[in-house]
């Protein structure tokens, strides 16, 4: 990490914070952004209104550009718990459908999934994690015809960032799997987000980051 970014985390003078997947401390340019909305409320009530929906279309349109999808494919929610959910309730469900994810997920992204197969008969499929790694071919061996959702990690959980599980199996058939929905799990780089063929995939995360070549 170069100073320029470090100095935005006021945590970095304290300590090494390693709990980012859990609450990760703001950088100071957000704080500010922040503060300056609330007081703009604060101040004028909602005369702003259309600059704060222009704001938001701006960031909507920058989150699209980084991950390789149309502005209109974006969607906030008050975090990555929220998007499961969403997606879990949004998509139509029936018995003999099943989901694959892993065991030791966060427990929070893992109750969605669990309301699910609790209410419409759905098996959940859950990879074993072994000395803290999950094996692609296990997880992969996991999906079939019948696999409406595979929830994927994305942020080193799987070990080889460049290995993506979904190009080896999920597509293999992926003319007729156009109802597989592929949720990826805190992906923060555009690579993950092309998806070939039928199937769609979801990028569910608290933060995006685009892949550049001369980052620190």
């Amino acid at each position: 990490m170069n100073e320029s970014i470090r100095s935005q985390f006021a945590a970095a003078n304290r300590s090494t914070y390693l709990n980012s997947a859990a609450v990760s401390p703001m950088p100071r340019s957000a704080i500010e952004a922040i503060n300056r909305q609330l007081n703009d409320v604060a101040e004028y009530g909602s005369l702003h209104y259309e600059e704060w929906i222009a704001v938001k279309t701006r960031a909507r349109a920058l989150l699209a550009s980084m991950l390789n999808v149309r502005a209109e494919q974006i969607a906030f929610t008050r975090n990555t718990s929220d998007g499961f959910a969403s997606i879990a309730n949004g998509l139509a469900w029936k018995t003999g459908d099943n989901i694959v994810s892993f065991t030791r997920e966060f427990p929070a992204n893992y109750y969605a999934w669990r309301r699910i197969r609790d209410e419409y008969g759905v098996e959940l499929r859950l990879c074993p994690e072994r000395d803290g790694r999950i094996d692609l071919d296990e997880f992969i061996n996991l999906i079939d015809t019948n696999t409406r959702v595979a929830t994927i990690p994305m942020d080193g959980e799987v070990g080889n960032s460049q290995y993506d599980p979904v190009s080896k199996h999920v597509f293999a058939n992926v003319q007729t799997r156009k109802q597989l929905v592929v949720v990826v799990l805190r992906a923060r780089r555009r690579r993950y987000l092309l998806a070939p063929g039928g199937a769609r995939r979801i990028a569910v995360t608290a933060a995006v980051r685009q892949e550049r070549r001369d980052a620190p």
